[in-house]
This record gives C-alpha cells, sequence and structure tokens, in this order.
C-alpha cells in the first residue's frame, strides 16, 4: 500500500542515525577503510533481502540495513578523504565529490527508470544496486590496501 511504503521510506532516514551513531565511532578503532566497505556490504544486504525474502520482513530489513548504511556513508567518506588526501587538499578534493555525486543522484533516477523499462521490472534495479554497493566496498577494501603499501614503503625508505 502507499501508507506502508511511505512509512518505509521514512524509515529509511530515520535508520540513519543510528548507523552514524554505530558506524562513525567504529573508525577509529578499527581500519576506516574496513569500516567503510562494512558499511557498503550492509547495504548490498540489505538489497539482497529486499529482493529474496520479499514481504514486510524483507522491507524491514532492507530499510534498517540499507538506512543505517546511508547514515554512515557520508561521515565515513569525509573521514575516508582526510586520511588518504590530508586536510591540505581536503576542501578541494571533497568539493568536486560532492559535484560528482550530485550529479550521479540526479542521473540515477533516469538511469533506474531506463533499466526498468529495458529489463521490464526491478529485479534487474536491485541486482545493479547490490553490484554497485558490492564493488564500492571492494574498491575502498583496494584503495586501503594500495595506501598501506604507500605508507609501508615511505616508512621503509625514511631514515630513522
Amino acid at each position: 500500500s502507499m501508507s506502508f511504503a511511505g512509512a518505509a521510506m521514512g524509515m529509511v532516514g530515520l535508520m540513519a542515525l543510528p548507523g552514524r551513531l554505530i558506524f562513525t565511532p567504529l573508525g577509529s578503532r578499527w581500519p576506516r577503510t574496513v569500516v567503510t566497505a562494512v558499511i557498503f556490504a550492509l547495504s548490498a544486504l540489505g538489497l539482497g533481502i529486499l529482493r529474496g525474502a520479499g514481504g514486510a520482513f524483507g522491507v524491514w530489513t532492507f530499510v534498517a540495513l540499507f538506512g543505517a548504511g546511508f547514515g554512515a556513508i557520508t561521515p565515513a567518506r569525509a573521514a575516508l578523504l582526510a586520511e588518504f588526501y590530508g586536510r591540505g587538499h581536503y576542501a578541494s578534493i571533497s568539493v568536486v565529490l560532492a559535484l560528482v555525486i550530485a550529479l550521479s543522484g540526479a542521473a540515477a533516477p533516469i538511469g533506474i527508470s531506463v533499466l526498468y523499462r529495458v529489463a521490464g521490472g526491478y529485479d534487474a534495479v536491485l541486482w545493479t544496486l547490490l553490484a554497485i554497493s558490492l564493488l564500492s566496498g571492494s574498491a575502498v577494501l583496494l584503495a586501503g590496501m594500495a595506501e598501506a603499501k604507500l605508507q609501508e614503503g615511505a616508512a621503509q625508505s625514511s631514515p630513522h
């Protein structure tokens, strides 16, 4: 029903707060790249459950997982930018990234509607979003491993 869908969408936004409260502090205890990859994995899991389980259980599980990830990704992205590029470059890179995210957000409904139309339903949309979430998490992990190697090489080459 329309009221059920509206309530679920509203709860995605509400679940953003617990996501921030849970995941933001974890970034100071564990590698931020790992925490960020877990956030993307939770979003993918939510999408998979929405697709696989269906019904009220699938919707509310999706709402909890995806909403928490949605809320947690903004502070995680900011922390990763500062960690990878330093405070001196943070503002410039953040502005460019914000522009890319805004343009992607504006284009996404068009892309999703085309995919829906071509594929004949939301299955392809859900699988595409799930794949993007998994690829994003993997990219963050790979970037973290590359950064660790760079830091390790710099530490070995600097005189003590």
